[in-house]
């Protein structure tokens, strides 16, 4: 039992023993494993933390520069919905402008959604809100490894005034259509009533005492019946002249734009017994015939709510032409009228109005109505004078 024991111890101790290059080995092993974990494993760990700190502080601090370079608003919050920070022009939305540590729902009431819920998941978020009269898209959007969101805005007023004055003009454009349809048909009637009542009246006598000369052979027709029928032919030929300038004023084309007012302007006179005058500045040369006759019709167009609606007794046409513009001004001394209704489709002067503005509105002019209830109207149409050289 003695010799086994000793044996055994021998073997223990014998340095070439293979239990001993195990328990070397391993040891070894685990003092590499240990010290790679320490100079090597941990150090790049922390260095990699660190790196990532420094990446996020840097990413931190250009959002904020971005922020503050922004010309739109931008608000950032915390999970708890609290305003952390805000840039310049957030500072600039007014009596409802964000301060740092309020809730943002107190701000944009529109935000009642979970908004820790949307940063942990970095989810966006797109909504529209008007802020003191102003009219903004809003993308909150959620930053999970900062825990924050950020608060975008887009001011989109001007681009919804612009879809408003569009879709504004597309409804007026509409109401001229009709209005011009309308205007044409009445003119058609217009035309057809006076030939009907007029010349074809005329020549149904005219056809009738040359059928009674036809069946009498001429015994029983006295030079009075002759007089009578070359009047009723006279007549005739007369009313054809007035409906064909109504149409296209001949005289404008051969004597030019003053003269041809001075005609118009004692029509008027003669025919509504409302008391006309005109009075002409400056130069009278011909201007280009497109718009002598653009400013011809607007005055005819003038004239036409004068004698319909202004119960005036007198009204004067002024033009003035110098080196710079051509200016009309038509005045009266009638009832007036408020310009702000004239966009109700049910005003028919109101058209008439529009009609004037986009006559003028090619010629790059400018149309200024001055008129109220009880004081008459005046009408001032400019036109820069480049507009109006010769064709």
């Amino acid at each position: 039992m003695a010799d086994d024991f000793s044996e055994y111890f021998r073997l223990l101790s014998d340095l070439g023993n293979p239990v001993y290059y195990s328990l070397f080995l391993t040891i070894t092993i685990s003092v590499l494993i240990f010290l790679f974990f320490k100079y090597v494993l941990f150090p790049l760990r922390k260095k990699h933390i660190v790196e990532k700190k420094e990446l996020e502080l840097k990413n931190v601090r250009l959002m904020a520069l971005f922020a503050e370079l922004d010309p739109n608003p931008l608000i950032r919050v915390n999970a708890d919905g609290i305003v952390i920070h805000i840039n310049d022009a957030a500072k600039n939305l007014g009596k409802d402008a964000p301060i740092v540590g309020e809730k943002i729902n107190k701000i944009i009431p529109s935000i009642n959604f979970p908004i820790d819920d949307c940063i942990k998941k970095d989810q966006p978020v797109v909504f529209t809100e008007t802020i003191n009269n102003k009219f903004y898209s809003i993308l909150f959007r959620g930053i999970a490894y900062l825990n924050i969101a950020q608060i975008y805005f887009d001011d989109l007023t001007e681009r919804k005034q612009f879809e408003e004055e569009l879709q504004s003009s597309k409804v007026k454009l509409r109401e001229l259509s009709e209005h011009l349809r309308n205007t044409l048909e009445d003119e058609r009637q217009r035309i057809a009533r006076e030939l009907h009542d007029g010349v074809g009246q005329n020549l149904h006598l005219i056809r009738l005492k040359l059928k009674t000369i036809e069946e009498s052979q001429s015994k029983d027709f006295s030079e009075k019946d002759y007089a009578t029928l070359f009047n009723s032919i006279e007549s005739s030929i007369n009313e054809l002249k007035e409906i064909i300038y109504n149409l296209k004023p001949k005289n404008l084309d051969e004597i030019g734009l003053g003269p041809s007012l001075r005609i118009l302007t004692k029509r008027i006179s003669d025919e509504t017994g409302i008391k006309g005058s005109i009075d002409i500045y400056g130069s009278e040369e011909r201007l280009n015939k497109r718009l002598e006759l653009t400013l011809y019709r607007l005055t005819q167009e003038a004239l036409s709510n004068i004698v319909k609606h202004s119960m005036a007794k007198e009204f004067n046409i002024q033009v003035m032409n110098n080196k710079e513009i051509i200016k009309l001004l038509i005045s009266d001394d009638g009832i007036g009228f408020d310009p702000a209704d004239t966009n109700s489709k049910s005003n028919s002067s109101g058209f008439g109005l529009l009609n004037m503005q986009e006559r003028i509105s090619t010629y790059n002019g400018k149309l200024k109505i001055d008129s109220s209830q009880g004081k008459g109207t005046v009408i001032i149409t400019e036109i820069p004078k480049e507009e109006t050289i010769n064709e």
